[in-house]
């Protein structure tokens, strides 16, 4: 069985391929992923060719599988929906754990709005700060905390500017110095984190802006 995820490497895949069983897996919504791209031609071209001779096809979601039926022609037969997996256990152990910087732990005295996710377009950060200026209006003292690293960071930092918002930034952490008072911002982004679940659990709200997922 050769399994593969994403479409570059879908399409290798299926073209390599022999007497295995070749399974793809589609992670996004390609409608959403691929529209106004002129990649969105060729690939649709493509996965209505290729797809449909696979073993499988596997979607996380129904809204996905949909997709692929209804705008890529793939047939209904061939995708498999298998939600995320999710140890419930484990999780609920790794959210007793300490967050990983003992300063962050002040941020959680306050009530915290939090997203996970890599600061790219289809994830909607973007957004956040002039929706977080309008709850400060109502919650003076809300924190907004984003873990997650990506090419938008600067273009985030200066909209937050713009809405008047202090950001803490976790990878610039040295400018602040040693006795920096964490209090004093409104966001925080504390880059990538190998345990996110403490942060989610002191948390009081969590936020997903995601234009398409």
């Amino acid at each position: 069985v050769a399994i593969s995820f994403l479409e570059a490497s879908n399409l290798v895949n299926i073209i390599s391929s022999r007497k295995e069983k070749v399974i793809v897996s589609v992670r996004s919504h390609l409608s959403n992923e691929l529209g106004g791209d002129k990649r969105l031609r060729i690939y649709k071209s493509m996965i209505r060719k290729w797809y449909n001779k696979v073993y499988r096809v596997v979607a996380p979601s129904h809204v996905i599988k949909d997709d692929l039926v209804e705008n890529f022609s793939v047939s209904a037969e061939k995708v498999s929906v298998i939600y995320n997996f999710i140890n419930q256990a484990e999780v609920e152990k790794l959210a007793t754990e300490p967050v990983e910087h003992r300063g962050e732990t002040d941020i959680f005295r306050f009530p915290v709005i939090i997203n996970v996710g890599r600061l790219y377009d289809q994830k909607g950060h973007l957004f956040l700060p002039p929706i977080m200026k309008r709850v400060k209006e109502k919650i003076n003292n809300v924190k907004l905390v984003i873990l997650g690293e990506g090419p938008l960071k600067q273009q985030f930092i200066k909209i937050a500017s713009e809405n008047n918002l202090a950001v803490y930034d976790y990878a610039a952490k040295d400018q602040y110095g040693e006795t920096v008072n964490m209090d004093g911002f409104d966001i925080y982004l504390l880059g990538f984190k190998n345990n996110r679940f403490p942060y989610l659990e002191r948390s009081k709200v969590f936020v997903l802006p995601s234009l398409f997922e």
